[in-house]
């Protein structure tokens, strides 16, 4: 643990190592963040505070390695995140368990192989516009499911839809190569 820490906190050497390498894994990140919440890990202040703590050193060890974080999405009723970062990353902390639908597994199983496969092939601009309808996808998809976490309608199948819908719109140029 850093010298600065204070006596209180609870060490987490793996958190430690990452910060001393100046390289956190969006992982990482969101046991944190979400582990600061009580709905998501309980009310134990002493855990509390220690996330706290860790938070920004592993957000600022994150960035390093990664890049700027230039849009997120942390859910609100299920342990479930995304950013996208100026190095044209996108990292997804996938949530556990039954979504809505089968289909939003599926289709954020796709958008993780596409970015992949846009990361590897394409540069620039086009590499961006591309990675940022990506990451729009993904919000999409974890509102919905996170939407849903409380309250289960029909709309949830007509927004998934749509998105299937948008998705097949940009993949099909790509296709082709």
């Amino acid at each position: 643990m850093n010298s600065d820490a204070d006596p209180g906190i609870k060490e987490f050497p793996l958190y430690d190592s990452a910060i001393k390498r100046n390289s956190a894994s969006f992982t990482q990140i969101g046991e944190v963040y979400f582990g600061r919440i009580p709905e998501f890990c309980g009310e134990d202040p002493a855990k509390m505070e220690s996330f706290n703590y860790y938070y920004p050193k592993l957000l600022d060890a994150f960035e390093n390695a990664h890049g700027g974080i230039t849009d997120s999405l942390f859910c609100h009723k299920i342990m479930a995140a995304v950013v996208l970062t100026d190095k044209d990353e996108i990292c997804l902390i996938n949530p556990c368990g039954e979504g809505p639908t089968i289909e939003i597994h599926k289709l954020l199983d796709m958008c993780i192989g596409l970015q992949i496969q846009v990361h590897g092939l394409l540069k620039g601009r086009d590499r961006r516009v591309i990675m940022e309808l990506i990451y729009a996808l993904l919000t999409d998809l974890l509102t919905i499911w996170d939407d849903q976490a409380e309250i289960e309608n029909q709309d949830g199948e007509k927004k998934t839809w749509m998105i299937q819908s948008i998705f097949r719109k940009l993949l099909y140029p790509y296709k082709k190569c």
